[in-house]
């Protein structure tokens, strides 16, 4: 994974610092017809290009059945931005603020209390095989959890999110699948917060455990589609790419030289994040 990401950040690095043409090559396409980027690709370089743009769609996560669902995607957005989700009233967008690139331009994270590191952003993260800085985290509906039930972020429990989203969404949520059953007359009576390590959770019968950690699973999956949504635009090396040998934009190709093929095999299933 950190080899991944420091081939992608030497891309975008180099992408973004050679989007001119090197000294003493024309501007413009020279009296040959050819333009700058036809005098300066090999066919090797230019087929490694086509591999990074455009971007593919994420890959498939076999562990989320409703990571492609756009109902679960347009519910997870809503969740997403919604404090009730907290009896602090703090959103996931509280820190992941679509405005400062889904972060919270802070240089260490701090809703209920400081943090160790800063938020990530959630920008291609549906890209990414392991989550949150230390890799600890091996799916994107399964990070979610961390946050929502951590008393330094969003301070909530399992049994207050899945009450709320009963209460608030209810219809909605029913149609993304079976729920456990007798869950309409079961979820009224659960206590009002909760979640594994207290004993408020901890001593209900375990079919009434079972049953809340499922539905909890399945709100965690709907904000996992939404985040696989939200992709950056095509960055200046997408534009390139796409313009063919002919494109008005110009860029050096030598850095694909400095990935070993060792280095491009180990991407075979992602394009290069430049954005």
């Amino acid at each position: 994974m950190w080899l991944r990401l420091c081939a992608r950040t030497m891309l975008l690095t180099l992408v973004t610092v050679q989007l001119s043409a090197p000294d003493g090559l024309p501007q413009t396409p020279g009296a040959s017809g050819l333009s700058v980027a036809a005098t300066l690709w090999t066919d090797r370089e230019w087929a490694q290009a086509q591999r990074f743009s455009p971007l593919r769609p994420p890959p498939a996560d076999p562990t989320n059945a409703l990571a492609d669902n756009l109902q679960a995607a347009h519910l997870g957005h809503r969740l997403f931005f919604d404090p009730p989700l907290s009896p602090r009233d703090i959103a996931c967008a509280t820190c992941h603020q679509p405005e400062r690139g889904f972060t919270d331009g802070l240089a260490v994270a701090n809703t209920l209390a400081p943090l160790h590191r800063n938020t990530m952003t959630i920008l291609n993260a549906g890209y990414y095989r392991w989550l949150t800085w230390d890799g600890a985290r091996d799916s994107l509906w399964h990070q979610a959890a961390a946050p929502i039930e951590s008393p330094k972020e969003m301070g909530s429990s399992r049994l207050h999110v899945v009450r709320v989203v009963m209460q608030s969404y209810g219809p909605e949520f029913s149609q993304l699948g079976p729920l456990p059953e007798d869950w309409g007359a079961l979820w009224p009576s659960l206590p009002p917060a909760g979640q594994p390590g207290e004993s408020i959770f901890d001593t209900l019968p375990p079919a009434h455990q079972e049953a809340v950690n499922r539905v909890f699973t399945t709100i965690l999956k709907c904000l996992a589609a939404y985040e696989r949504q939200v992709v950056s635009a095509p960055a200046p090396f997408d534009r390139y790419v796409a313009g063919g040998y002919h494109s008005p934009l110009r860029l050096r190709p030598a850095w694909f030289s400095a990935l070993s093929p060792a280095g491009v095999r180990y991407l075979p299933h992602y394009a290069a994040v430049f954005r």
